[in-house]
């Protein structure tokens, strides 16, 4: 069983969290509060989030030792504990809604006769199977399926290209691009997801190569979210694009090149399927592999089963409905990341400097006291 993964791995795995709801549920949010010019609103929360990556870069660096450690040495035991239990809550909860989201994609535009614990039970033993074999093997088959996945949507990309209407990108910003920048706050969150980076940093072999694989994940995630939007808008314009639930799956079931080519939905589909597979195997192993830790547990293994099956069930009771999940993950999901991958990991940034601080001062007067 081995756990040790290299930098470019760690910017595969944090590529598959951002991207792996992202891309089919962002663009038409960024369309409706951006227009036409929703791409560019891409890149705006982009740039408000290059300080989070810098957080978790800072935090990567300091985590060094393990999280549970880090975090006992920064807040005490008792408060440690509190932390490291609500960051468990939040993992769960993240875990479960992301597979909800998946499957309400999946179930809706693919394998609507297929019952969703069919599908949830398939996807999570597989995952559970990764989780058990170790972050290693999680981190060689996130490596693998980041180039196939990476030339599958080159592909349909440019197949889309021959369906687009480039009068649908007009006008281009007719008030300036600063209106955009409001919005984009609110929007940066899906780039927040790269806050596992300080939870995986005790497992990466070159440690002091993190932030680039936290920075390069933000700039490469951002690319392809603008690409979605920019083909969403070309293909449909902003109005449609803005309504549909899933544009760029649209987009990509509308290619047809020379009555030849047709049909390339299931490179998107068996794309978002790996994406949806890497991420619940990663975070199976991080709840697993942290709660192990916080209670000295040797192997955590055994644990990654039992957190699987209450994934599973929660995935599917969490919401009634397609209505209540766009309700919740629209107006309430955000700022349930703002609190979990921006403001608390600031907190713990800020108190760790302050700890080493106090550490210092307490050992300038001893070494003065020893010298004399």
């Amino acid at each position: 069983m081995g756990n040790r993964i290299s930098p470019f791995q760690l910017y595969c795995l944090l590529m598959f969290m951002i991207m792996s709801s992202t891309a089919i549920f962002e663009p038409p949010h960024l369309i409706r509060a951006g227009g036409n010019n929703g791409w560019i609103l891409a890149w705006f929360c982009a740039l408000v989030a290059l300080p989070y990556s810098l957080v978790y870069s800072a935090l990567a660096s300091k985590a060094n030792i393990g999280l549970v450690p880090f975090f006992e040495s920064s807040l005490g035991k008792w408060l440690a504990k509190a932390l490291i239990l609500s960051y468990l809550f939040f993992l769960i909860f993240s875990c479960a809604l992301g597979l909800r989201m998946f499957f309400e994609f999946a179930l809706s535009v693919v394998l609507f006769v297929v019952p969703v614990s069919v599908f949830a039970g398939f996807l999570l033993a597989a995952a559970a199977w990764a989780a058990r074999r170790g972050l290693a093997t999680i981190g060689r088959l996130a490596e693998v399926f980041f180039w196939t996945n990476t030339f599958g949507a080159l592909l349909t990309a440019a197949l889309s290209c021959f369906n687009i209407d480039w009068n649908n990108f007009l006008p281009f910003v007719p008030r300036g691009i600063l209106p955009l920048a409001p919005g984009a706050w609110k929007h940066s969150h899906v780039f927040a997801e790269s806050y596992i980076a300080f939870f995986l940093s005790s497992f990466v072999s070159n440690r002091s190569r993190t932030y680039l694989s936290v920075l390069g994940s933000v700039l490469s995630s951002a690319f392809w979210i603008c690409v979605f939007t920019l083909l969403s808008i070309g293909v449909f314009n902003h109005y449609l694009a803005g309504v549909l639930s899933y544009p760029i799956y649209s987009v990509v079931r509308n290619i047809s090149v020379g009555d030849f080519i047709e049909r390339v939905d299931a490179v998107f589909v068996a794309i978002w399927i790996t994406n949806a597979f890497v991420k619940t195997s990663l975070l199976l192993f991080v709840i697993a592999h942290t709660s192990a830790a916080a209670v000295r547990l040797r192997d955590y293994r055994f644990l990654v089963l039992p957190f699987a099956l209450l994934i599973g069930a929660l995935s599917i009771a969490m919401f009634r409905n397609t209505v209540e999940l766009k309700f919740f993950y629209d107006f309430f999901f955000y700022r349930v990341m703002l609190v979990f991958a921006v403001i608390l990991p600031l907190v713990l940034l800020i108190l760790s400097w302050w700890r080493r601080n106090e550490c210092n001062d307490q050992k300038v007067p001893d070494s003065a006291s020893s010298a004399g």
